[in-house]
């Protein structure tokens, strides 16, 4: 990673990482934090300092994170680096007096939205804008009418990381996986952090999944939302400053399920700040504003004990009763798809989609745009 490929589009005047997917940056940022202590020999602002110097006056740099929506600074964090990725980059501008707004990230980590503001943020929301895990079928706006609850929850994990693990754990002392369509790291790792004798692995496809296959993740295997009450939403981050939607929220929305997740804290309240509505009324979220992630776990296994005890015809009632809610959200999300609601959490700069409408279609962007490689010294 010595030298890094970029693209520039003179004409907008507007660089980018050519690599794509742009999660590989985030490694980018953590090597230069493992090096350096002090931001002007970061690794990180000496590729700027380079790519400024021969080029880089008055273009805007743009990163392209909306897939993933990383906390760069918890990076920085879980290596104890004395600074943040936004003092690097405040650093950057205050030496080479850039008065413009240099550094552009596209995001779709919410937390920078709602709780902490940073110029350096262009919020979007990925997963709300697009509709490649549902598949071809055009009728998944309308509403469902075919529910036959057979099923208290609904259970997935792919990847077993340390907070579904810990989750996991407590979910096997408890009849609730009986009572669930569920599966566990369906990807078959065979060595991951706490794994224990009787965690059994389990997939819905009737086969593991590739990890790299995110066509199958995707997909929703045989549409088992008809047959549950609600979904133990198991949400890609946990950490308190990733607010983060992924697809696990959005299938959630779009089939009509009532949901408990583990996520950040203040993941529902972000939801609702959104415009959507969550299930208050019916049982305890107020885990949604524990801090800490085993006390948050602890009190959101409280509240599936909680549905758990409820018969099938207990939670039949209830489900005619979140129905308002379920409508509701499935609109706004329509809404939010459609451009209706919310377009300033929903629009990236023009340039930014000319070059990844590009990559998604496979397309060679050294033949769209200038391309330059840069030193990066590790």
């Amino acid at each position: 990673m010595n030298n890094i490929p970029i693209i520039i589009d003179e004409k907008e005047k507007s660089l980018a990482f050519y690599n794509y997917p742009n999660t590989f940056w985030v490694d980018l940022i953590r090597k230069s934090i493992e090096n350096s202590n002090k931001i002007e020999t970061n690794s990180f602002y000496l590729f700027l300092k380079n790519l400024y110097e021969w080029f880089f006056k008055g273009f805007v740099f743009i990163v392209d994170e909306e897939w993933e929506g990383h906390d760069i600074n918890q990076i920085c964090k879980e290596h104890n680096y004395p600074y943040t990725l936004f003092d690097i980059l405040d650093k950057f501008k205050e030496n080479y007096q850039i008065n413009h707004d240099f550094f552009k990230i596209i995001s779709s980590n919410l937390y920078y939205k709602f709780y902490k503001k940073s110029n350096y943020i262009y919020p979007y929301l990925h997963w709300l804008k697009v509709d490649n895990f549902i598949g071809d079928n055009k009728s998944w706006w309308e509403k469902y009418n075919t529910k036959n609850i057979e099923y208290k929850f609904l259970y997935l994990n792919r990847v077993p990381k340390p907070a579904r693990v810990y989750l996991y754990d407590k979910i096997l002392t408890t009849n609730v996986l009986d009572n669930s369509i569920w599966s566990w790291n369906s990807c078959n790792f065979t060595e991951y952090g706490g794994k224990k004798e009787n965690h059994i692995n389990k997939s819905l496809e009737g086969e593991f999944i590739d990890f790299s296959d995110e066509q199958t993740l995707l997909k929703e295997p045989d549409n088992p939302s008809l047959k549950v009450f609600c979904s133990i939403l198991i949400e890609s981050e946990t950490e308190i400053e990733n607010l983060f939607i992924s697809e696990k929220t959005a299938k959630c929305i779009i089939h009509e399920i009532p949901f408990v997740c583990l996520a950040p804290p203040y993941y529902l309240d972000v939801l609702k700040k959104l415009g959507f509505k969550t299930f208050d009324k019916w049982w305890d979220e107020s885990y949604d504003l524990e801090m800490n992630l085993e006390k948050r776990t602890d009190k959101l296994f409280e509240v599936i004990s909680y549905i758990n005890n409820k018969t099938i015809n207990e939670l039949n009632d209830i489900y005619t009763e979140i129905q308002p809610v379920l409508d509701h959200n499935k609109k706004l999300y329509y809404d939010i798809h459609h451009g209706k609601k919310l377009i300033e959490l929903t629009t990236k700069p023009k340039i930014s989609d000319k070059m990844h409408n590009i990559l998604r279609i496979g397309g060679d962007l050294k033949q769209k745009f200038n391309y330059i490689k840069i030193n990066y010294n590790e």
